[in-house]
């Protein structure tokens, strides 16, 4: 009789990588190392133009590529059902949640402290400012996924 809620998960179709968990899959394994390429190609191209800024471009890229790595390993996890997968993606989510929170911060900052330098301050809230806003968005979006979802809870059961 014991097995009898595991059957129920089985039958309902809630158990397994499907639907959204695949998804989450697919972004943390394709979408954004794809992206952290992409970033670092666009480093490289810059880099040449702005040797001041050089080192802290490939600074970035280096960042940029271990969260990477981090989104695949979560990705990876996921989606050959490891134990402790869900876990190590919230962890990765709340990662890039807290350097989105930093990220706006920083830009409220500079663009308080830039006032006398109109065009640097409208450059820096454009793109960084939009950077961070989505970075909380999807952390948020998939945390509240991970913490709320059944097929979660049914495909990764915590072990208490």
């Amino acid at each position: 009789m014991s097995a009898q809620p595991e059957t129920v998960h089985t039958e309902s179709g809630l158990s397994g990588v499907r639907g959204w968990l695949l998804v989450l899959c697919l972004y943390l394994m394709v979408l954004i190392p794809a992206l952290a390429i992409l970033g670092l190609i666009g480093a490289w191209q810059k880099a040449p133009s702005s040797p001041t800024l050089q080192s802290a471009l490939v600074m970035e890229a280096v960042f940029e590529l271990a969260l990477a790595g981090f989104a695949f390993y979560a990705g990876l996890m996921l989606y050959r059902l490891r134990t402790n997968a869900a876990s190590i993606a919230k962890v990765y989510f709340i990662t890039i949640l807290t350097l989105g929170l930093l990220g706006l911060g920083i830009v409220v900052l500079a663009s308080l402290g830039q006032r006398s330098d109109v065009a640097f301050g409208n450059m820096l809230r454009g793109p960084a400012a939009f950077a961070a806003v989505r970075e909380v968005l999807l952390s948020l979006l998939w945390l509240v996924y991970l913490e709320r979802s059944r097929r979660v809870r049914a495909t990764y059961p915590r072990s208490d």
